[in-house]
């Protein structure tokens, strides 16, 4: 069972610690995952370009023959990008959870567990995006519908959008260290993604600077390792030479998603993600573990008379 460091400092060293025990798991689950919808991407957008091109070339210019392609080329790679950050965005809690109950997680198992939490991942992500977003980002749909409507409405579709914007900056800060932990709250707990918001919530009461503190400590060491991450893969993959290809007299040119250059880079981002999702995902689950077994913040006496 895993008991957090108090101390900021020393929770920083425990993440890193446990990160490095398991590497494998939380470097190889984005890896595997990235691959796998990419190539399925590929073969999606590839099929559905080469049936564009034949329902041209052949004359089959109905609205059905463009449909097909256009599912093939844009929704379903949507779908997958979401359903591949969902999962890894579900597999490296579930590695932390593991390592609380002492087991040794495994890339199988996690990635697994993520595959049948996708559903209860969409409704955490519901649920939080409730909290924070809607009422604004209804308020930018209406503005923009108002600003393409005419210049009548145009000044009244400004405005509203200036003030939707506002508003959802101001909630994101006041509101977005209170949903934190939902998510690590459903995976650990199996709750719904309303329970788990409602948790969240009550468990960050008092707490909001504490809670901003960490998210301003652990971002900031991330992005320092994603930068000396990021610089050392750039470095490497730049001695392959350039990724472009230049046809017609090198009057155009177009990238070699197969070329050394974007396979090395691409792996040294898969390896930059892993780690710097799983440094974040163990060190909330630690904050969360703490804040739920710790003593709760002291509540202001009641005045007296």
């Amino acid at each position: 069972m895993l008991t957090p460091q108090a101390n900021y400092f020393d929770r920083v060293k425990q993440s890193v610690m446990l990160l490095l025990q398991n590497w494998q798991v939380f470097v190889l689950v984005p890896i595997i995952v990235g691959i796998a919808v990419y190539i399925i991407q590929s073969i999606l957008m590839v099929t559905g370009v080469m049936s564009m091109f034949s329902n041209i070339s052949s004359g089959r210019l109905t609205a059905g023959s463009f449909l097909i392609p256009i599912v093939l080329t844009m929704i379903i790679p949507v779908i997958l990008a979401l359903l591949g950050g969902a999962i890894s965005a579900v597999a490296p809690i579930k590695a932390v959870d593991t390592m609380d109950h002492d087991q040794k997680p495994t890339i199988g198992g996690v990635v697994q567990f993520a595959l049948g939490y996708i559903g209860r991942y969409f409704s955490v992500i519901w649920h939080v995006f409730t909290y924070i977003a809607l009422w604004p980002v209804l308020g930018i749909i209406l503005s923009i519908v108002l600003l393409v409507m005419g210049e009548v409405t145009a000044s009244i579709g400004g405005l509203l959008m200036m003030v939707s914007v506002i508003v959802l900056l101001v909630l994101m800060i006041v509101r977005g260290p209170s949903a934190v932990f939902a998510l690590y709250i459903a995976v650990a707990q199996n709750k719904s993604g309303k329970d788990s918001l409602t948790d969240s919530v009550s468990l960050t009461k008092g707490r909001w600077g504490e809670v901003v503190i960490n998210l301003v400590i652990y971002s900031l060491i991330a992005w320092l390792v994603g930068v000396i991450i990021g610089g050392i893969g750039s470095a490497i993959a730049s001695s392959f030479g350039s990724p472009y290809i230049y046809t017609q007299g090198f009057t155009t040119y177009s990238y070699d998603y197969f070329s050394a250059y974007a396979i090395v880079s691409g792996i040294f981002q898969a390896i930059q993600t892993g780690l710097l999702t799983g440094f974040v995902s163990i060190y909330l689950y630690l904050l969360w573990k703490m804040f739920a077994t710790g003593p709760k913040p002291a509540t202001p006496a009641a005045p007296t008379a």
